[in-house]
């Protein structure tokens, strides 16, 4: 690599000036992430570990991390690959490379149940595959862990980000690939572990064949275009070199909505990330909440809980919708925690003593600290999730923005249509058994994939 190694002492963010121009609400990372012991400044064209990864495209960016699309040079052709790279105070982390091989055992001895069966069961193959590479990268702002991984397409998070650009999943489609999702979870929890963060954006999709295998580098950019960057601008009053900890451009992630990209994605979701991921039989119990508010469970929201499967079961639940949907079960503005109960109390009636309890001591808390955005509003018990599944598919995409697609797509429907009575009806008793206050009444994933709404013709 270019990047001169270095010895951070701080993560504090350079001070010299601040950032004009795009953050993660863009599309990009916020260049305030690149510092001592923060992210690595990366640039397109960039080879790591001996000459043999380069950087091609940018395929996304977390809170930890970034995550390129780069060639393994030393695959005898083309092979493209996943290369993500942590912030430097993460260090190397086994814990998510110790999860997802017990995950992919066959040999059920050594995982945490003894089940033989578990080899053949269905879910397992909708597991994120074990990294293929690790190693750390050493440059101005530390020392990196780096994981390459086996590409995958988009998340359904970017998906649904960027669904004003087209219309969305076919439901017969939909429904398979939220039942490979349950399929998934239900594995899993066999195999005696909690995901502990299941959203949209842990959920990707497959990609058909071998993927981009055979495509030079010029053919990747005739799929995806040129990757585009933004100049990280830094409005400052001081004299000297700007900051050597930041890149001198953002890259944008590559899309897959023009029709040669989405032509490459396949019908199969994998769940990835078990970066939080933890034994059934220990769970962390009143640690954080661990995932988005608007997936996570009461308990977690209000008690900061997580226990187990029946959390998992909820976020379950709320993907399910999205991935039906398009778009999130409850919707976020200012205030997650605040709006999401506010919608979660309207589709299941008043919260449970423990639960209310709880809630009380958080809004004493806000009182205390001056703020006021605090109300939770209860517009009563009636309509469960009914009202939430009768009104999918009665917002059309764009016409401006779609982008053009084969009419024979496998995926995407032609055309936005409101879903039918009797399978919004169906939908809802899927949420009514996963979206419950007792934990002991959410329905197991094994279970909840032999309901009706995955396997009839609407």
């Amino acid at each position: 690599m270019s990047h001169p190694p270095s010895s951070p002492t701080s993560e504090a963010p350079d001070k010299r000036g601040n950032f004009m121009g795009p953050g993660e609400d863009y599309g990009v990372e916020h260049p305030h992430k690149y510092h001592p012991n923060g992210l690595h400044p990366v640039k397109i064209g960039d080879i790591f570990h001996d000459g043999r990864y380069k950087i091609v495209h940018k395929l996304g960016h977390g809170s930890f991390s970034t995550v390129w699309l780069a060639r393994d040079l030393h695959a005898p052709d083309y092979r493209y690959v996943s290369l993500k790279l942590m912030i430097a105070r993460v260090g190397r982390d086994t814990h998510e490379e110790t999860v997802i091989a017990a995950l992919h055992d066959t040999n059920t001895t050594t995982t945490t149940t003894a089940d033989p069966t578990l080899a053949a069961h269905p879910g397992r193959a909708h597991i994120a595959a074990p990294a293929l590479d690790t190693f750390n990268v050493t440059g101005p702002n530390g020392t990196h862990y780096a994981v390459v991984s086996p590409l995958y397409g988009p998340n359904i998070e970017t998906l649904m980000r960027t669904r004003m650009e087209r219309n969305w999943l076919r439901p017969a489609v939909a429904r398979m690939l939220a039942r490979q999702l349950a399929l998934a979870l239900a594995y899993i929890h066999a195999r005696g572990f909690a995901h502990g963060d299941l959203t949209p954006s842990n959920i990707v999709l497959g990609l058909r064949g071998d993927g981009l295998a055979g495509m030079s580098e010029a053919e990747v950019y005739r799929v995806f275009g040129v990757p585009q960057l933004e100049r990280v601008n830094w409005c400052t009053s001081n004299t000297g070199p700007v900051t050597p900890h930041a890149p001198e451009h953002v890259v944008y992630e590559l899309s897959f909505n023009g029709i040669r990209a989405q032509a490459l994605l396949a019908p199969c979701v994998y769940i990835i990330d078990f970066g939080v991921a933890y034994p059934l039989a220990t769970p962390p119990g009143d640690d954080g909440v661990g995932i988005p508010e608007r997936y996570a469970a009461p308990e977690s929201l209000v008690l900061f809980q997580r226990l187990g499967a029946p959390t998992d079961l909820w976020a379950l639940g709320c993907c399910v919708y999205a991935i039906r949907a398009g778009c999130a079960l409850f919707y976020v503005f200012i205030n997650p925690l605040f709006e999401v109960l506010s919608d979660v109390v309207g589709a299941l009636g008043p919260l449970p003593q423990e639960l209310a309890d709880g809630l009380e001591r958080i809004i004493a808390q806000c009182k205390e600290n001056g703020r006021t955005e605090y109300m939770v509003t209860y517009q009563g018990p009636g309509d469960e999730f009914i009202s939430y599944t009768e009104d999918i598919g009665t917002s059309e995409a764009s016409p401006e923005k779609a982008v053009q697609k084969p009419q024979d797509s496998e995926l995407w429907a032609p055309e936005m249509t409101k879903i039918s009575e009797s399978e919004a009806e169906a939908l809802a008793r899927v949420l009514e058994k996963l979206l419950r206050y007792d934990l002991a009444e959410r329905v197991p994933a094994a279970s909840i994939c032999d309901d009706a709404w995955f396997h009839e013709d609407f």
